[in-house]
């Protein structure tokens, strides 16, 4: 069994694992029987002056994925979702969908629950938390308030990963325990993701940036003759255009924009 420990404050993201391992194929690969390690992401997240908010996913499966134990009684807990700290879900189609823990409210249904309000009434959340998928996590505490979330589940080694890609907008996640070799990945293009010559024509990949404190967009280039740009994720804005140079961390969850019906996006395991 794996844990990864994540750090949710405004200078680093940090993840204790349960091995690690220097594979050539994969950097900051998380598989071993017996080695513990950890795994450093920095990345600030800070998206307003009050909100500390983290873009993460889950590079374990869970023995339960249910919210209520794979993430269980971790976080400040509070009233109202401006009390307690949040996880934010996005369904394509749908759009948002906040989350809190409640603590001891002497209601055995709700007490240390992750709930939601629904028709005005809470209710409690039942948010499935697994690789290939993401979510934010928004630290409402006061800024500079170190808050954890610990992730524990096994290494996923099967041979592929399936994730079900919708038409429009969604937030992804690299299925194995690994970081996301986006300059080299072909995964998207031999699965049928949407390719063109421009961000508006082709599938985007949206990552969010630590270090500028904002997002940058990929989008997925088709054949267009030349070895070096064919079916490669071309960073937005460039001109003369540049290929993705950096993995997405493991850990880290991405916006994907599918132009297309959908798709299933079939992963190759990288260690």
């Amino acid at each position: 069994m794996k844990i990864a420990k994540i750090l949710l404050k405004s200078v680093t993201l940090l993840a204790l694992l349960g091995g690690i391992s220097s594979h050539a194929q994969a950097t900051n690969v998380v598989y071993s029987v017996n080695m513990v390690g950890f795994q450093k992401i920095d990345s600030s997240g800070l998206l307003s002056p009050n909100s500390n908010l983290k873009m993460v996913s889950t590079p374990f499966l869970a023995g339960d994925t249910d919210i209520n134990v794979a993430i269980g009684e971790q976080l400040t807990t509070g009233n109202t979702p401006a009390e307690g700290d949040n996880l934010i879900f996005y369904t394509p189609g749908i759009g948002y969908e906040t989350v809190w823990r409640v603590g001891n409210v002497g209601n055995a249904t709700f007490d240390n629950k992750w709930v939601k309000i629904v028709g005005g009434n809470p209710v409690v959340a039942t948010n499935n938390i697994v690789p290939g998928s993401g979510f934010w996590v928004q630290n409402v505490q006061n800024v500079g308030t170190t808050q954890e979330i610990v992730f524990v589940g096994e290494v996923i080694t099967d041979t592929n990963v399936n994730v079900s890609v919708a038409s429009g907008l969604q937030m992804l996640s690299f299925p194995y325990s690994s970081d996301f070799d986006l300059p080299n990945d072909d995964s998207f293009s031999t699965s049928g993701a949407t390719t063109g010559n421009t961000v508006a024509e082709a599938d985007n990949i949206i990552v969010w940036d630590d270090l500028t404190a904002s997002y940058q967009t990929f989008f997925l280039v088709g054949n267009v003759g030349n070895a070096a740009f064919d079916f490669k994720w071309i960073k937005d804005g460039t001109n003369p255009p540049e290929v993705a140079t950096d993995p997405i961390k493991s850990g880290q969850a991405f916006w994907y924009q599918h132009q297309g019906a959908g798709f299933t996006w079939s992963t190759s395991i990288p260690y």
